[in-house]
């Protein structure tokens, strides 16, 4: 499972295997709950595909697009070829403690 955080540019990292040499990317965000669907495409490696790396990490810019927090399949396309399907938990909150940690008598959940 991946994780990323609403309104951030996030880095996900993937297995290159050797029949991926095209330097184009597309993914797909479908959420596990109704039918929204988020488009990225033509999205570049960080490192352009350099010969001897055994991954490739791709960033995905929540901060433009308006996906709410949730779990989402993320599918992985490499010049128009379908690579894999993942699952993704995306935060659109965060918690915040005021007090003494654990212990502490209010804890507020704020929108990313």
């Amino acid at each position: 499972m991946k994780t990323a955080k609403a309104g951030l540019v996030n880095y996900l990292s993937f297995i290159r295997t050797a029949d991926i040499t095209i330097d184009d990317f597309d993914l797909v965000l479908k959420s596990s709950v109704g039918n929204t669907t988020y488009n990225f495409n033509n999205i570049q490696d960080l490192y352009h595909l350099v010969g001897c790396r055994d991954f490739f990490v791709l960033p995905l810019n929540l901060i433009l697009t308006q996906v709410i927090g949730g779990e989402y399949t993320l599918e992985l396309y490499n010049n128009n070829v379908f690579r894999g399907a993942y699952l993704i938990n995306v935060i659109g909150y965060e918690y915040d403690e005021t007090g003494n940690g654990v212990y502490s008598n209010v804890v507020s959940v704020n929108d990313l």
